[in-house]
């Protein structure tokens, strides 16, 4: 995909940065369209090497399922009213809130129940 060399060297500039403002202050006078720019293209990157991977997959129903339910219930975490996030424990409330932290979690049980518990019992019945 990309350089180790380049990530290193980006790493080492990273953390000269965060230990010298004046260095820093050379990123806050890059304009913001520019930093922008370069956001897209970063995360369009990711997005891309993420789908590149999802190639490899065995599309069954399972891993559909699997995949697609986190997701969903994520977007609609976006859209939950304010007034039943308030009603919830604060605990509750802090990773309700956020849809990638909620689509994760899920998508992590659902992998760990469809790998340990369905796909065995499934693959049991069939024999």
């Amino acid at each position: 995909m990309g350089s180790r060399f380049a990530t290193l060297v980006m790493g080492i500039i990273a953390i000269l940065l965060g230990f010298f403002p004046k260095l820093g202050m050379l990123i806050a006078v890059i304009p913001s369209p520019v930093l922008n720019g370069a956001t897209v293209i970063l995360f369009g990157m990711i997005a891309f090497s993420g789908v590149q991977h999802l190639k490899d997959v065995e599309w069954d129903d399972m891993n559909v399922i699997t995949a697609a339910v986190p997701y969903i219930i994520a977007i609609g975490c976006m859209f939950l009213p304010a007034d039943f996030t308030a009603m919830l424990p604060s605990a509750v409330q802090s990773i309700v809130t956020q849809p990638m932290l909620v689509g994760i979690i899920l998508l992590i049980i659902l992998n760990l129940l469809n790998n340990t518990l369905l796909r065995p019992l499934f693959e049991k019945s069939e024999q």
